[in-house]
């Protein structure tokens, strides 16, 4: 390994990117604690059952919705520090986490209480990782091959 070879910077628009996904991660924090709140997890009584318990006093629903935006949180959150670090499995995984925040963004308005904010800035993250450089940085641009020789067409 040579040591005089710089490490590659990151370009700006994938500091960016990493900036407005942490955003969005902090709206996931905000989320799980209301969702967690909902369930009841917070009070000394609920606190002291037993996790199957819990479902008899919140709802199951209740439960499984907390449980799935922590997990969500956690994905953003090691998504955040995967992007800083140039990883590709970052970009893979940002665009599954958007996918998944783009459906229930969608499902909430179909039930009629869009969230509009936490849409538009979804749909411009994906817009952002979509961008070539950031693609070409994460190493998942397809090499646009011209063929060597024409193509004939029939006709």
């Amino acid at each position: 390994m040579n040591k005089n070879v710089p490490p590659a910077r990151r370009p700006a628009i994938v500091t960016v990117l990493a900036v407005l996904f942490g955003i969005e991660t902090l709206a996931m924090l905000m989320l799980s604690l209301i969702y967690l709140a909902e369930t009841g997890i917070f009070s000394q009584r609920v606190a002291d059952m037993v996790l199957s318990e819990l479902s008899d006093v919140a709802g199951p629903f209740v439960v499984i919705r907390a449980i799935g935006a922590t997990a969500l949180l956690i994905a953003c959150f090691a998504t955040t520090i995967g992007l800083l670090r140039m990883r590709r499995w970052a970009w893979n995984s940002g665009m599954v986490i958007l996918g998944i925040h783009l459906a229930e963004g969608l499902g909430e308005f179909v039930q009629g209480s869009p969230g509009f904010g936490f849409m538009f800035l979804t749909v411009l993250i994906v817009f952002l990782f979509n961008q070539y450089a950031v693609r070409k940085a994460f190493g998942v641009v397809k090499e646009n091959r011209v063929p060597t020789k024409p193509v004939k067409r029939a006709g």
